[in-house]
């Protein structure tokens, strides 16, 4: 009888009597003393552990209703074991269920890179006017062709098409 209370009262830090394990499991005290003697039922731990705050999976475990083995080969809720799953899968699940939007955000951040800058238009400097090639000559590879405006005027053609 006191093994129970005693597990309860190291778990919230308080005396946890049998009027208390009666009242929240809802039976009457000759019943909540019998139930202590005789060992309380997994529901009837788990009621106790919801009320006073306290997790129910430990209390399963540490009373010998369930081991940490079954505990942890059904933690993931997705179906697929701890016991199975890879690394890749256990690390993407803790950061999905442990950071923030901001945080995943970031978390890849050290892969993009930073001289990459969005797309954009470029500024629409043809406005249609035709002005003169204004770059010298040298700055270009060596050409060896004739000048075209030059031989047009030589020839005596227009030097607009």
């Amino acid at each position: 009888m006191n093994d129970y209370r005693t597990w309860f009262k190291s778990m919230t830090g308080r005396k946890i009597t049998v009027e208390d394990i009666a009242d929240i499991i809802g039976i009457s005290r000759a019943t909540a003393t019998r139930r202590l003697q005789d060992g309380l039922a997994p529901d009837d731990i788990i009621k106790l552990c919801r009320k006073l705050n306290v997790n129910p999976v430990l209390a399963l475990v540490d009373f010998d209703h369930l081991t940490f083995k079954e505990v942890f080969d059904a933690l993931d809720g997705d179906g697929q074991l701890l016991a199975t799953a890879s690394t890749d899968q256990l690390i993407y699940r803790l950061a999905e269920d442990g950071l923030s939007p901001g945080q995943k955000m970031e978390l890849g951040s050290h892969i993009r890179r930073s001289h990459i800058k969005a797309v954009s238009d470029a500024p629409d400097i043809n406005d249609g006017t035709v002005r003169e090639f204004d770059y010298a000559p040298e700055e270009y590879a060596a050409d060896s062709s004739i000048d075209e405006t030059e031989a047009r005027l030589e020839r005596g053609e227009d030097i607009i098409d």
